[in-house]
C-alpha cells in the first residue's frame, strides 16, 4: 500500500474542473475532497484501478502534482 499526497501542483489543479476529466485529474479531485491524501487501495476501490491507475499515478509523479508519502 503507497500513501500519496498532492502537493501545491496537484492543488491547482484539482481546482480547476473541466468537462472531460482524465484519469489523472479525476485522481487529484479525489485526493482533494479527502484532505489531499489518498492510499493507492483507496484510489483503486473509488476512482480508476489497474494499468489506468498506474499510467495515471506516474503522469501525476511526473509533473509532480502528487508525491510518495509512503
Amino acid at each position: 500500500m503507497r500513501l500519496y499526497h498532492l502537493t501545491r501542483i496537484g492543488e491547482a489543479l484539482a481546482s480547476n474542473p473541466v468537462s472531460n476529466p482524465s484519469d489523472a485529474r479525476r485522481i487529484a479531485y479525489f485526493m482533494r475532497r479527502h484532505g489531499n491524501r489518498a492510499t493507492s487501495e483507496e484510489i483503486q476501490e473509488f476512482v480508476v484501478s489497474g494499468q489506468q491507475m498506474q499510467d495515471a499515478m506516474r503522469s501525476l509523479l511526473r509533473v509532480k502534482a502528487v508525491t510518495v508519502v509512503g
